[in-house]
């Protein structure tokens, strides 16, 4: 496996979601390809791929968050507020 890469091994029974977003993406390079657009994905995939790079998986700010004091009341006023301002990608 290469550094830097994202592999994927599908089901052997199809679904559609993840799977179906994957093949919007090309193999060779890791672009998007022009199917991205026709399906109205192209953003979310973007922001994927930013949370990907980044390292910044909602869970992932979610545990730091709960190593800075054991609690969990922080956390989940948190998602509280992002769910009232439309932000459900945070949860």
């Amino acid at each position: 496996m290469n550094k830097g890469r994202i592999y994927f091994n599908h089901s052997p029974k199809p679904t559609i979601g993840v799977e179906a977003e994957l093949f919007t993406i090309s193999k060779d390079s890791l672009d998007l390809c022009p199917i991205a657009e026709d399906l109205g994905c192209r953003k979310e995939l973007i922001q994927l791929g930013d949370i990907v790079e980044n390292n910044q998986a909602p869970y992932q700010r979610q545990i730091m968050q709960y190593n800075k004091d054991n609690e969990f009341s922080d956390i989940i006023l948190s998602a509280i507020n992002d769910l009232e301002k439309g932000m459900v990608a945070v949860l």
